[in-house]
């Protein structure tokens, strides 16, 4: 789907077209193929919104503009996972999900929405190795979720998202740094 594909590459050009001149819903539920969940081979059909796409590969500029436009970052997949975009979000690995993810709890995303395996997003966050030590983590932590992996362009410093109401950085709140899931996020993205 060019919706999806627009998210997946933050390519938020063709997203807007795709919004505002084809009347695509912003919450549209297409088919996306990513790398199945239990490593086997080929690909895995999954349901997924742009804005499940968007938090999954860390395409913040898309994203921002998806939730602005009125996405429901709580809206559930239409698959067996039954996740959200903050389940994709952790479960993506992406250069800049820890944004993402900051992103969408201004916008009102669930921290603790479970999918149908139980999980909360914190539970899908990928299991880390160190390049240089080829240690494992044995924070029980798996990669189960249910994007794969993208290419972000970097990743801003300190506590920061992006503000809802007129598109800036701005601080997070005490409550949200300080919450296990997110903590445990960044420790296991954003390595030292």
């Amino acid at each position: 789907s060019p919706v999806l594909a627009a998210s997946a590459s933050n390519d938020l050009a063709q997203m807007r077209w795709l919004i505002e001149r084809q009347s695509v819903p912003v919450d549209f539920m297409g088919d996306w193929y990513a790398e199945p969940r239990n490593g086997g081979k080929g690909l895995e059909r999954q349901r997924r919104t742009p804005c499940m796409v968007a938090a999954s590969h860390g395409s913040l500029e898309v994203l921002l503009y998806l939730l602005q436009m009125g996405a429901d970052p709580n809206l559930r997949s239409e698959d067996e996972e039954r996740c959200t975009a903050m389940h994709c979000a952790a479960a993506g690995g992406a250069a800049l999900s820890t944004d993402a993810i900051k992103t969408l709890l201004l916008f009102g995303a669930d921290r603790n929405a479970r999918d149908v395996y139980g999980r909360v997003p914190a539970d899908c966050l990928p299991s880390t190795t160190s390049d240089s030590n080829a240690t494992s983590d044995n924070g029980g932590s798996s990669s189960g979720g249910s994007a794969s992996t993208g290419g972000g362009r970097g990743q801003h410093g300190g506590n920061v998202a992006v503000n809802s109401q007129n598109g800036i950085m701005q601080e997070l709140d005490e409550e949200t740094l300080m919450s296990d899931e997110f903590r445990m996020y960044e420790f296991k993205i954003r390595r030292c």
